[in-house]
This record gives structure tokens, C-alpha cells and sequence, in this order.
């Protein structure tokens, strides 16, 4: 007897391997699988412009990513008393007119660095509507005022021209799409369902056209094998826990190496026990812990050449140290 529908997930005929660059861009369901990537160890970085939701507010920072150098324009909100870009989260936000520069100054650095060694690019398509100011797609509101902005929907040949453009551009590079399972209530949920019809179909369209594209069904996986709501959130729209870490595992199938599952494990038992806190940290339990740590840590470095693990040891060299001139026990 089947009690699920079991969705066909691809099995990609390339694999992103412990030592793969990847960088994850898009709505907040890409934020979690990216966190995981990281946290796994490989080289990943995630939205640094912060949040990205429609599919042409990301091909505007892979358009900026792409540049030698980027100048903010940053505004400033009297009501608020901030300063913001238009391309960046309100993350980026900042009193400061200086300091936001300098943090999207920084973006931008981590973005164009981590785009241009990028074997692979994680994209998830969150919904169609865009927002723009004086004509120009904005990333995020900023909470202004609705009269700033006019709104358009985006149709399949707008996004596939956009994204065409991209993936051709960059032939060397590997783009996995996903459109994510989460819906918006606030266009209702029949519009909500029309603008994911709309991702879906120009995913599909670019992914068909291009060699170098792949297509992870992420939104099929949470609304035909998850369609219960025990894996959903509290709010019933976003995916619980459980659901999330299903549809990871389903992608680390679908698109790991089988060494850089091995990696990812090897990498986690590492990182568990650099967050592990000692109820006694001056004992001597804790020198042998810390000490067998490195040697592991060295193993690693043995097992897989192409990593230094050279956080990992600075910070197990650092407890030592303080060990080592006496630790202060907290009050």
C-alpha cells in the first residue's frame, strides 16, 4: 500500500565535490539549504545582498557580482533615521552613512569574489511580482511608501530572456534552480499559485535550453511527498524543521559526490565538538579534549589535502592558549 507520492527527483550526471565553490542566491528557503552547505564545510556563501525573492532582483546582482567595482546608491530614511541601498536587505540598513557604504562595500567584495570562483550558483525563485522605483527593479521596499513603487509580473519569456542571458554568459559555471515551497498569502492564494506556475514554467525553459543548468524539484517534493501539516510551521505557510531537513537530504542525493557526503560528516563531528562547552573548562579533561581535537583536525588535513582547516585549528589553539595562562571562569 503507498500512503505517499514519491517524486521523482534528478539524478545529476555532475556532482558538487568537497572542494566545489558555491554560491546560493534567492528567497528565504535558499538561505536554509545554503546554511547548511556552509555549515557542512564547503565553500559557500549565501545572499550576501541579503534576501532575494524574484528572479529579476537576482539577475541584478549577478549583473552586479560581475562587476570590477560597485558604488552604492544609498538613500537616506528621515522617518526611520537609516540609510539603505535599494539592491540590498534592510540587514544592510545602517544610522551610519559611512558604515552602510562600507557594509555594502564589503557585500559586494564577498559577492564578486565568491561569484567569480564559483563552480556552482544555487538559485531559488520565490514569486514573479517586482517592485520598482523610478523604473528600476528594487530588491527590497525598505518599508517606504507604497506610492515609491509600482508593481509588474514578470511572464516566462521575461524571466527566460533574463536568465538565458546569464547561464549562457557563464558556461563554466553549473546553476541549480529550485522554486521555493513557500507561499505568499499576502497576493492570496490563488495568485500565489499563479506566480509559482509562472516559476516553474520558465525554470523549466532555461533548464531545457541550457547544458549548464540543472532544475532540484524542491517545490514539488514539499507539496506532493510533505502535503500534511505536521511539516509545516506554526504560520502553516513556511516549512517545518523536519520538512526542510527532508528536502536537503533529497538535494544532497541528488547532487553530492559520495566523497563529499564523507567530507560533510567528517566535517560536522569537527564543528559539534568546536561548539561543545565544558561545564570545567580549566580541568585537564578539557586540555586532552581540545589537544585529541587537533590531532583529528590533522587527519582531516591528511584525508583531504585541498583543505587547511586553518579556522578550526586557530580557534582550538586559542582555548589552549588561554588554558595555558590560566582560564577565568565566568561569573
Amino acid at each position: 500500500m503507498k500512503l505517499q507520492t514519491i517524486v521523482d527527483k534528478p539524478v545529476s550526471d555532475w556532482k558538487i565535490v568537497p572542494q566545489s565553490n558555491i554560491l546560493v542566491l534567492g528567497s528565504c528557503f535558499a538561505e536554509r539549504v545554503g546554511e547548511h552547505l556552509a555549515t557542512s564545510g564547503l565553500s559557500c556563501v549565501v545572499n550576501p545582498f541579503g534576501v532575494l525573492y524574484n528572479p529579476a532582483s537576482i539577475a541584478r546582482i549577478i549583473d552586479i557580482a560581475a562587476r570590477v567595482e560597485y558604488s552604492p546608491s544609498i538613500i537616506f530614511d528621515e522617518r526611520r533615521g537609516v540609510w539603505f541601498d535599494y539592491n540590498t536587505d534592510t540587514e544592510l540598513e545602517s544610522p551610519s552613512e559611512e558604515k552602510c557604504r562600507a557594509i555594502v562595500r564589503d557585500a559586494f567584495g564577498i559577492l564578486s569574489s565568491q561569484f567569480a570562483k564559483a563552480d556552482v550558483v544555487i538559485v531559488t525563485f520565490g514569486t514573479n511580482h517586482v517592485y520598482l522605483n523610478e523604473g528600476t527593479v528594487v530588491s527590497n521596499c525598505h518599508k517606504q511608501p507604497s506610492g515609491f513603487f509600482s508593481e509588474k509580473l514578470l511572464d516566462v519569456s521575461e524571466i527566460e530572456r533574463l536568465w538565458n542571458g546569464i547561464v549562457s554568459s557563464n558556461p563554466s559555471k553549473k546553476f541549480i534552480f529550485t522554486v521555493s515551497p513557500i507561499r505568499y498569502r499576502k497576493y492570496g492564494f490563488h495568485e500565489s499559485q499563479l506566480s509559482k506556475a509562472t516559476l516553474l514554467l520558465a525554470a523549466d525553459a532555461v533548464v531545457g535550453r541550457n547544458s549548464n543548468c540543472s532544475y532540484f524539484p524542491a517545490y514539488e517534493i514539499m507539496n506532493d511527498e510533505l502535503r500534511d501539516y505536521r511539516f509545516y510551521a506554526e504560520d502553516m505557510i513556511h516549512p517545518s524543521e523536519q520538512a526542510v531537513r527532508y528536502i536537503i537530504d533529497c538535494f544532497i542525493e541528488s547532487f553530492f559526490e559520495n566523497s563529499t557526503k564523507e567530507f560533510a560528516k567528517d566535517y560536522s563531528e569537527v564543528r559539534k565538538a568546536l561548539e561543545h562547552r565544558p561545564l570545567h573548562p580549566e580541568n585537564e579533561a578539557y586540555k586532552h579534549f581540545l589537544t585529541q581535537l587537533l590531532l583529528k583536525i590533522d587527519r582531516l588535513c591528511v584525508k583531504y589535502p585541498y583543505f587547511a582547516f586553518n579556522k578550526e585549528k586557530n580557534i582550538c589553539h586559542t582555548l589552549l592558549n588561554k588554558l595555558q595562562n590560566g582560564w577565568e571562569p565566568k561569573e
